[in-house]
């Protein structure tokens, strides 16, 4: 049962630490967005940069189930 637990704890400090990880190169590519000069250039890749977590899972998981 301890042994359980512990594993348990681990999967989800893991899961929490991606999302973070997620969250943080998001926050950098927004910033790269700022230095586009071209206003059409920053909002595309603004909208590149503003993909939820949940999608960027989804879309991963996609393209991991389609290498298979």
């Amino acid at each position: 049962m301890r042994s359980t637990l512990i594993i348990l704890s681990l999967l989800i400090t893991s899961a929490c630490s991606q999302q973070q990880a997620y969250h943080a190169m998001q926050g950098n590519q927004q910033r790269q967005c700022d230095k586009q000069t071209n206003h059409q250039d920053y909002l595309s890749c603004m909208d590149e940069a503003d993909v939820s977590y949940e999608e960027y899972q989804r879309q991963r998981q996609a393209l991991l189930d389609k290498d298979k």
